[in-house]
């Protein structure tokens, strides 16, 4: 199975099935109409990530509860990025929920997309797609509210290896109450 590999801009496809979880749709759209105007849709249509047998969704959270999740959701980012920066797959895999919860990881560039739905899968991923990354920086970030449980945000990173840099524009959502990235797609050219 290829990977993407830093500065080669060569990704492949590393999914399997197709998306047809509601979620997993809107925020498909989401990162493709642009990585640029579109505003918080994870969590609308689908159930909370959070709601199952045993537990009660949670209604929507306050105002302060959502500047609250925005400013967490900017120190698990950069937690994610340090952890890539530093080769550690293994806590970088750590940042995004696990089993059901985890949507995707999915990076896109001219040549191609690599999709990683399955949680258990992250940390081969992060280990092949990053061994030749020296930093991932957060270059800007912004935070595009909530819905339920998932508050969902866009940023703007560098990527540099060996081979230069690239930038990257991305979206996210995060599980506000759970702390844990369930989404995160990311795109160049």
């Amino acid at each position: 199975m290829s990977r993407w590999q830093p500065g080669s801009e060569e990704i492949h496809d590393c999914s399997a099935g197709p998306m047809t979880h509601p979620i997993r749709v809107a925020l498909a759209l989401c990162a493709a109409v642009a990585l640029g105007s579109c505003t918080a849709v994870a969590g609308s249509g689908g159930p909370d990530p959070g709601s199952g047998p045993g537990t009660t969704p949670s209604p929507h959270p306050s105002v302060g509860a959502s500047e609250s999740c925005a400013d967490e959701t900017e120190q698990l980012v950069t937690q994610l990025l340090d952890a890539l920066s530093a080769g550690n797959a293994a806590v970088a895999a750590e940042t995004f929920a696990s089993g059901d919860e985890f949507e995707w990881f999915s990076a896109t560039s001219p040549d191609g997309h690599d999709v990683v739905r399955d949680h258990s899968e992250l940390d081969d991923y992060f280990e092949t797609a990053f061994s030749e990354v020296t930093a991932v920086e957060l270059e800007d970030m912004s935070w595009n509210g909530t819905s339920g449980d998932i508050g969902n945000f866009a940023y703007d990173i560098t990527v540099t290896s060996d081979r230069g840099a690239t930038e990257w524009r991305g979206k996210g959502a995060v599980h506000c109450a759970k702390g844990v990235l369930v989404v995160w797609s990311m795109a160049t050219g």
